[in-house]
């Protein structure tokens, strides 16, 4: 009789200790639905927002503050081992597949809190939440921001006033050029009055990005006296960026 308890009381331990774990499942993470998903956004300040479709799914709206890491992409375990593995991250797709199969590998690289947006970005919108779309005109125009270049003579009135000049081509929805802004900034500051950092958007100037064959973010290129010395593309450390600097 005592083994007989003895058996029901670690049966129940084990059922009740899984009980738990699958009721506390929401807490570091899961599918959820929509709403779910936009509440634990909102509960969520240092959140971490990856679209894993492609650049075209990605161009044709996606949810505001969202980073593109395509799917599909040779170098997607690279670039997930990026994010922060201390914030959390919430993740989606067209539909929920490609959406599951990117939260398994980021659980794997060791990122806890991982929210799948249950549905994918066609249920985001049958359920009548914010799309952002991105800007399909090449002319439309944008407010300037300090430090942008925008067109070719943006580019030339740069040259004549700096011997040295750092061109980052970046994208908002980017997750390496995320990463590689404050090491620019950085740079900036120590290479002040000595090399000039401009940035250019590459979703508000594509003109100028075909003129200087730039095609996918980040491309960083170096100018001496305006002639182009060095380029590099993908993410870059600090002394990868030091090294493109002319050596005087």
């Amino acid at each position: 009789m005592k083994q007989k308890v003895f058996n029901f009381l670690i049966v129940f331990a084990l059922f009740s200790g899984f009980a738990s774990c699958q009721s506390g499942q929401s807490s570091i993470g899961g599918s959820v639905n929509a709403n779910e998903f936009e509440n634990q956004m909102k509960k969520n300040s240092d959140r971490q927002i990856v679209d894993v479709r492609t650049p075209e799914e990605y161009n044709s709206g996606y949810i505001e503050g969202a980073m593109l890491i395509n799917f599909y992409d040779s170098d997607f375990n690279q670039k997930i081992n990026l994010l922060d593995k201390t914030k959390p991250v919430f993740v989606y797709c067209k539909a929920g597949g490609r959406s599951a199969e990117a939260a398994k590998k980021m659980r794997n690289a060791g990122i806890n809190t991982v929210f799948e947006l249950s549905g994918g970005m066609t249920g985001w919108e049958n359920a009548g939440k914010p799309v952002v779309k991105r800007l399909s005109d090449p002319n439309l125009k944008t407010e300037k921001k300090s430090g942008h270049l925008y067109s070719k003579s943006d580019f030339d009135s740069v040259i004549k006033k700096s011997s040295v000049v750092v061109i980052d081509f970046y994208a908002k929805w980017c997750l390496s050029c995320r990463k590689m802004n404050p090491i620019l900034e950085e740079l900036s500051k120590e290479y002040s009055g000595k090399v000039t950092f401009c940035k250019v958007e590459v979703d508000e100037a594509n003109e100028f990005c075909k003129q200087m064959s730039v095609e996918a973010p980040p491309v960083l290129k170096v100018f001496v006296s305006g002639v182009e010395t060095n380029a590099a593309s993908g993410f870059q450390t600090k002394e990868q960026i030091i090294s493109l600097l002319p050596k005087n």
